[in-house]
């Protein structure tokens, strides 16, 4: 995923066994972000050119089938809250 040099990002730091500390994050609501210590927005051109984008906030992120997870878990978990209800 190629981003603009000023697009803003966010970069999580102090992350708790995440793969993704050093992602790019082109969504501040990321749930990859929601284990960090400290989130900062700074601009793309402040990391290397082929720094990592998050999979999730490009689009690339493809759930395993092998996660024990149902595909409705999946689904309710890519949700918006709000498009969800309660019966």
């Amino acid at each position: 995923m190629s981003l603009d040099p000023d697009a803003r990002v966010w970069v999580a730091t102090g992350f708790s066994g995440s793969n993704c500390e050093k992602c790019l994050h082109t969504d501040p609501d990321c749930r990859n972000l929601t284990e960090a210590r400290d989130v900062v927005a700074k601009r793309r051109r402040m990391y290397p050119a082929d720094q990592r984008v998050c999979e999730i906030c490009s689009g690339a992120y493809t759930p395993s089938r092998d996660t024990g997870r149902s595909e409705a878990y999946e689904l309710l978990d890519a949700a918006d809250p709000d498009e969800v209800s309660v019966e």
